[in-house]
């Protein structure tokens, strides 16, 4: 991440981080030749670093960039990518457009997804949801874990900033 943004304050001196003449995208750090990541738009922290937006410059469909240093004493970003891997194909769990763990940091780009559930339901007037919305986000959720224990797996860290929306057509599918 260190690496990224010391890359970030250098892109004033050269047009283009990657030196391919794409002036559309100049204020990105590229970190292959399809995907750049914007990296004045954070989406957030997670436990293994930052995580930013990414385009991928050939669709022009927006992603997730989760970002980690790989001088951190307990690396995560690498055993996320292989849980997404097993996953893979499940309903609600994010696809996994790029992964890359050489050089200072680790990158996995996933699927651009909407607001957390924690923060959805802070959203609202009386700071919960109904209980019609209550069992069928319920639904979804046990659905999910399900499919992950089916596979021999167990997820241990259940929190409703941890169950995102979907955006546009898939806001009412939970990831």
């Amino acid at each position: 991440v260190n690496q990224i943004e010391e890359t970030s304050k250098h892109k004033e001196e050269d047009d283009n981080i990657d030196g391919n003449a794409d002036e559309n995208y100049n204020d990105y750090y590229s970190v292959s030749e399809e995907f750049k990541i914007n990296l004045d738009e954070k989406i957030g922290n997670g436990s293994f670093g930052q995580i930013y937006k990414c385009i991928n410059i050939k669709t022009k469909k927006e992603y997730a960039a989760k970002i980690e240093s790989n001088s951190t004493t307990i690396p995560l970003l690498a055993h996320e990518y292989k849980m997404y891997k097993l996953l893979e194909g499940g309903t609600g769990i994010p696809t996994v457009a790029f992964f890359n763990n050489q050089g200072v940091d680790t990158v996995l780009i996933i699927d651009l997804l909407g607001p957390n559930l924690e923060d959805i339901m802070q959203d609202t007037k009386e700071k919960k949801f109904s209980l019609k919305t209550t069992l069928m986000i319920a639904d979804q959720i046990l659905s999910r874990l399900n499919f992950i224990h089916e596979l021999g797996i167990l997820y241990r860290d259940i929190k409703p900033e941890n169950f995102l929306v979907g955006n546009s057509l898939r806001e009412t599918l939970i990831y």
